[in-house]
């Protein structure tokens, strides 16, 4: 995992993609959608939004919001692009959530 650097706590920007960490109908609920137990966490480092998975780096199975991540100092300024995806206790998967985009502060 990445570390040395800036932070960027997820829950800043959680809300923007509908679906990944809110329940439809109930935007502001952290909980989960019934039946789910994790989400799956990926990022892709770079201008131009991921196309899929195929471009993105593992984040993390996670439980519980705020999830932070850390960024190498040289990751400063650039645009980080975050996808999620729920997963249930069979480990079945949910679509992908839209494409999640934040600037690394520096």
């Amino acid at each position: 995992m990445r570390g040395g650097g800036k932070i960027l706590t997820w829950s800043s920007i959680q809300f923007a993609a509908e679906g990944l960490w809110t329940v439809p109908g109930t935007p502001t609920s952290k909980a989960e959608p019934f039946g789910v137990i994790r989400c799956e966490i990926w990022m892709k480092i770079g201008d131009a939004p991921p196309v899929d998975l195929s471009e993105c780096e593992f984040v993390a199975l996670d439980n519980r919001t705020p999830k932070t991540v850390e960024f190498e100092r040289s990751d400063a300024n650039k645009t980080v692009h975050f996808i999620g995806r729920w997963q249930d206790s069979r480990v079945e998967k949910g679509p992908l959530s839209e494409t999640v985009s934040a600037t690394v502060t520096g």
